[in-house]
């Protein structure tokens, strides 16, 4: 079944918070995001998030656009801001063999999530699938 949702739930919250901000640069639904200046940017620090407010980049539902349909630089963009308990389909970079639920996800330096190494690295949230991202960056079930 094909993925056209960014927000997936929790069922009790049917509102999700969300910000908008002028886009910093080009912003694909999923994206992992932090406001540099005012605006939405990509969060590029490897395994790092402890202290960053971080955001969630959604669809431009002004313009009915999809998953793949990308925000440009300059456009007013929309995010989320995740809080526990909510569930997300996410970027997550390629090459990735999620074996269980509940895998620590991890910012991977270019606004993607990848496996993340408790102790190591800050964990912005987990993996709600099995999944192998194979050759591809795809979007990704998880949860905060």
């Amino acid at each position: 079944m094909a993925t056209n949702v960014i927000y997936r739930g929790s069922v009790e919250n049917n509102k999700p918070t969300q910000d908008e901000a002028v886009a910093a640069a080009e912003l694909t639904p999923g994206m992992l995001l932090f406001k540099a200046s005012g605006e939405f940017a990509l969060f590029n620090t490897d395994g790092g998030g402890a202290g960053v407010k971080l955001y969630v980049c959604d669809l431009n539902t002004l313009l009915q656009g999809g998953v793949t349909d990308t925000f440009a630089s300059g456009d007013t963009t929309v995010a989320f801001e995740p809080k526990p308990g909510e569930r997300y389909n996410m970027q997550v970079n390629s090459g990735q063999n999620i074996t269980a639920l509940d895998t620590p996800l991890a910012a991977d330096g270019a606004c993607l999530l990848r496996i993340g190494v408790v102790g190591t690295d800050d964990i912005i949230c987990w993996a709600d699938e099995v999944i192998n991202t194979g050759a591809s960056t795809g979007l990704v079930k998880v949860k905060f």
